[in-house]
């Protein structure tokens, strides 16, 4: 038998047998296994050896209650209440408005609150010593919440919940919590103001005019620190990335801390460091992965933390990661994957309240626009409660400074307006950006959070694909020998030339979006190949100077073009994977940072830094807001190569750009001005150009 609920008076069952007089005279419903009332047989079909039945009650079925069916003949069956998520009155009745769900920890008490409208009952399960001590039911109030209050002080107390939906019990962590066990075995009660006693350092940040103010570089936490060949000693952990005065053990060469605080970036984006799946916390050393397989959205990921034993550990670690950044002056932003989780069908989610919280197509089957078959339905009041609690959580307890979206068409164009506007009002320079493609899950084209809605979209930055591709060419392991602008295709130049100006001027062809600062601008991130193994392949007899000029040059277009400039971890170093177009899951050899490569890069690291230097030292590179045909002008060359005189408030810069290996000789010399860029430093002295270095950007500031 197979009952369910296909309205509030109404239960449909199936039976796989032949339906005698008498079973239907005495068939009951039974309600929390003790109440039995008949009710009223409004449809009934038999085909072949299959029995449908409609019953009738003459007063809707109350959520909160465990109903069964009893049939003479064939026993009993729960009464599946799930299709009540798609009732008119659902929504009203059962959206929480309060932000207090999980366990609210006071030294007096702590209270459980967990938000599951279907279930018939929720068992809280306390530990002690590792084992389950005690079973509370806990009491149901309005929206269906159930709830208790447990007195006394139970900082750090585990447990789990025992949640019933029709008929089936299971075990579950708490979605809205904080803390968890290894491996997350169970949830843990945290009591914040132990994370508060952690100084959060916001007043030594420099002041953010605009997000194009940004100069974003991405990293893994493991790899920044798994070098074998350095003195680090929490390899792989938040506090390797705070040790100082580490060397490479056969070079001496600063690394970790020493050398990224060195390179003058402003925003350090670390990839997931919420709670996910894929690393087994009891083997660490064994397992390796990104990230990107979310299980608790508000728990940090244990395999990060100094004590994989103590649930304080990882919160500790991450929060004294924040404040030490900030002290030097760098914000940091993190990658979250609010798209999908790690397997749903194991997920918290799926267990407290069945089909809630996943999306799907109009015939029942899950929508899989993430490709991991498990969209978040951020569309729903209860999944935008849970998303902006988690995403403020993680704001006012660890003073982050940006959201990267991982997948961010996903998402609901209502729902990021909620994030960005809770966000905003704690932390104003809040950096909010992602990848807008448009995926196909199932949401209307108009509600997605995607890259050709940016004028509807102002407050969101978008990874801007085009300069990606114009800029470094083929991008996947199948158009790897495409060459782009930086790569050594000159043709490119009108795409590289709008690119360069924001990719927001409609008069040159381009309009990836509004104004450069939703313009994230990158050649190389953690996805796909990086830029050093695509020259590679390009180019097999080019020795390492020559391919140390293309990532010197593309370093300069992504510093100077407008809008926020993206690197990626050792990319300045020629960083490679071996390769390895999909290295989620590769492992230490193929991900870290191999340090040995700062010693023949020194001098591209130097134009880095020097690049860096520039950028902040001067505002036109910046520049939020979208150019004016007026200020700026085109000289275009052969082979690609092209001059831009821009001017903003009175000031005037000449920006030369030769993506040949060769030198060109100018018709006219550039002169009335200081150099400050040579291509390689930054620097100011009176110069008069008559030629372009190949493979160079040139900037010259007007008297």
């Amino acid at each position: 038998m197979k009952a369910w609920l296909i309205s509030p008076h109404r239960i449909k069952v199936v039976l796989y047998g032949p339906l005698i007089n008498h079973d239907r005279e005495l068939a009951r419903l039974r309600v929390n296994f003790s109440h039995l009332e008949s009710m009223k047989i409004i449809e009934e079909t038999l085909q072949s050896h299959l029995t449908t039945l409609v019953f009738e009650r003459s007063t809707p079925l109350e959520l909160g209650h465990a109903y069964e069916l009893i049939f003479e003949s064939f026993g009993s069956v729960p009464i599946d209440v799930t299709e009540a998520l798609h009732f008119p009155d659902f929504h009203p009745l059962y959206t929480y408005p309060f932000d207090d769900l999980g366990a609210t920890y006071t030294v007096e008490q702590t209270t459980f609150k967990v938000w599951a409208p279907l279930a018939s009952s929720v068992v809280l399960n306390l530990f002690k010593n590792g084992a389950i001590d005690r079973h509370i039911p806990m009491r149901r109030e309005t929206y269906g919440v159930y709830t208790y209050s447990l007195q006394g002080d139970h900082d750090g107390l585990v447990y789990t919940y025992d949640i019933t939906n029709h008929g089936v019990t299971r075990r579950t962590l708490d979605p809205y919590a904080k803390g968890t066990t290894r491996n997350s075995e169970a949830s843990v009660v945290i009591n914040l103001d132990r994370l508060n006693r952690i100084p959060d350092h916001d007043q030594r940040l420099p002041p953010m005019h605009a997000v194009t103010d940004a100069i974003i570089y991405e990293a893994h936490v493991r790899d920044l620190t798994s070098d074998p060949n350095t003195d680090i000693v929490n390899k792989g952990r938040f506090l390797g990335m705070l040790e100082k005065n580490r060397k490479h053990s056969a070079l001496g060469i600063p690394v970790g801390w020493d050398y990224l605080t060195s390179l003058g970036f402003t925003h350090l984006q670390l990839l997931p460091v919420n709670d996910f799946r894929s690393v087994d916390e009891f083997h660490v050393e064994t397992s390796y992965n990104w990230g990107y397989d979310p299980y608790q959205f508000a728990v940090i990921e244990g395999s990060f933390a100094s004590d994989l034993d103590d649930p304080y550990s990882r919160l500790i670690d991450f929060k004294q990661l924040v404040s030490q950044f900030h002290e030097e002056g760098i914000r940091i932003n993190l990658d979250v994957v609010y798209n999908h989780v790690f397997e749903f069908q194991y997920s918290v989610f799926e267990k407290v309240v069945p089909g809630y919280y996943f999306r799907k197509k109009s015939d029942g089957t899950m929508s899989n626009g993430s490709f991991c078959g498990n969209d978040i339905a951020s569309e729903k009041p209860m999944v935008q409660h849970l998303l902006l609690h988690v995403a403020t959580y993680w704001v006012k307890t660890f003073h982050i400074d940006g959201y990267r979206f991982d997948l961010m068409g996903i998402i609901d164009q209502q729902t990021t307006d909620k994030l960005q506007q809770a966000i905003h009002a704690i932390r104003p320079d809040f950096m909010l950006y992602g990848e807008g493609w448009n995926m196909p899950t199932e949401l209307p084209y108009e509600q997605k959070t995607i890259t050709e809605r940016h004028g509807a979209l102002s407050a969101i930055s978008f990874f801007n694909d085009e300069f990606r591709n114009g800029m470094k060419g083929g991008n996947f392991e199948s158009d790897i020998l495409v060459k782009g602008y930086t790569t050594g295709n000159g043709e490119y130049v009108d795409a590289a030339i709008s690119q360069v100006l924001g990719s927001s001027i409609a008069s040159l062809g381009g309009y990836k979006v509004t104004h450069p600062y939703q313009s994230i601008n990158y050649v190389e991130c953690h996805d796909n190949g990086t830029f050093y193994d695509k020259l590679a392949r390009l180019y097999p007899t080019a020795s390492e100077e020559e391919l140390q000029a293309y990532i010197r040059f593309s370093l300069s277009v992504v510093l100077l073009s407008q809008g926020i400039p993206f690197l990626h971890m050792a990319q300045e170093v020629g960083g490679s994977k071996l390769g390895d177009h999909n290295s989620y899951k590769s492992g230490d050899v193929v991900n870290q940072f191999h340090y040995e490569r700062i010693v023949p890069y020194a001098k591209v690291i130097e134009t880095l830094r020097s690049l860096i230097h520039l950028r902040k030292d001067h505002p036109i590179f910046r520049q939020p807001f979208a150019w004016k045909d007026e200020n700026f002008t085109i000289q275009r060359y052969e082979h690609g190569i092209f001059v831009l005189t821009l001017t903003h408030d009175h000031q005037g810069y000449i920006v030369g750009v030769n993506p040949t290996p060769e030198p060109l000789l100018l018709p006219h010399k550039l002169s009335n001005g200081s150099l400050i860029f040579d291509g390689q430093s930054y620097l100011q002295r009176k110069a008069s150009i008559d030629s372009l270095p190949g493979l160079s950007i040139i900037v010259l500031k007007q008297s």
